[in-house]
């Protein structure tokens, strides 16, 4: 069968139309084009071509829950105001404050 669109390719292949853009240049989807920069795509040759492709590999998240008391939020306060691209980021920048805060702490003895 003869898939004329994106939209078409992307809902035989059960993905968003993005990501079927993505395969074609990427993974060498076979994909057809037309001058004016229609698309087609035959199914057989979708569904053979998916046969080749490697498994997908799920993604594991992990979640992390930091308890912080009252001083150490303090502390991380000022960090809250700027901006991280992740939260990754602002987790390790959080961290490495509180390390630097620790290790700047007197020492109380026992």
């Amino acid at each position: 069968m003869r898939l004329e669109c994106w939209k078409q390719i992307a809902y035989h292949l059960h993905v968003c139309e993005a990501t079927a853009q993505k395969w074609a240049l990427r993974r060498r989807m076979p994909v057809h084009r037309l001058p004016g920069g229609q698309v087609f795509a035959h199914s057989d040759e979708l569904d053979e071509w998916k046969l080749t492709q490697p498994a997908a590999v799920p993604i594991r998240r992990c979640v992390i829950t930091v308890r912080v008391t009252e001083d150490m939020l303090t502390t991380l306060r000022p960090m809250i105001g700027q901006r991280f691209a992740t939260m990754q980021e602002f987790a390790s920048r959080a961290i490495a404050h509180y390390a630097e805060q620790q290790l700047r702490a007197p020492v109380l003895s026992r």
